[in-house]
């Protein structure tokens, strides 16, 4: 049975499969102008992990989610930065581990992140300052002195 056959009485079924249709073609669009790529359609969820390690489902992801599909098999590494008040790997990942994904949780330190303020750092804030090539190219460094080499070979990329 379909879901809007099970839920007549869902927003999405009452919308319609065409309304729905032209919606993700409309984000798309919009993320394509913005430089962002979304994927998937109606057809499959993907399963994301949330921050704290639970499990959300999502037709349309932007193209960076994807590896951090949980139907995919094989450990994931989820990061984030030393400090900051608003993630925390480690539990996240042991919520995954608690429901039978394999995870680690890591954090990584930055200088740039020394120059902004631990206690105002915004998800807004970090992820612009962490944005310039120094950040970009020291950030695979950082993480692979958290887990062996032939480790860090086993896991796959996850922007969670």
């Amino acid at each position: 049975m379909s879901f809007v056959a099970a839920c007549p009485d869902h927003p999405y079924a009452l919308a319609g499969l065409d309304a729905l249709q032209g919606g993700i073609a409309a984000l798309r669009e919009v993320g394509q102008a913005a430089g962002l790529r979304y994927i998937g359609d109606l057809s499959a969820n993907f399963c994301l992990p949330t921050a704290l390690g639970a499990v959300a489902e999502a037709a349309l992801v932007p193209e960076s989610f994807a590896a951090g599909d949980l139907r995919q098999t094989g450990p994931m590494v989820i990061a984030g930065p030393a400090g900051w008040r608003d993630f925390y790997p480690r539990l996240c990942a042991e919520n995954l581990a608690r429901q039978g994904h394999a995870a680690q949780g890591v954090y990584f330190d930055l200088p740039e992140m020394a120059s902004l303020s631990q206690f105002d750092v915004t998800p807004v804030g970090w992820p612009i300052s962490l944005s310039g090539p120094t950040c970009v190219n020291a950030l695979p460094r950082n993480l692979s002195r958290n887990w062996t080499a032939r480790r860090a070979s086993a896991y796959r990329p996850c922007s969670a």
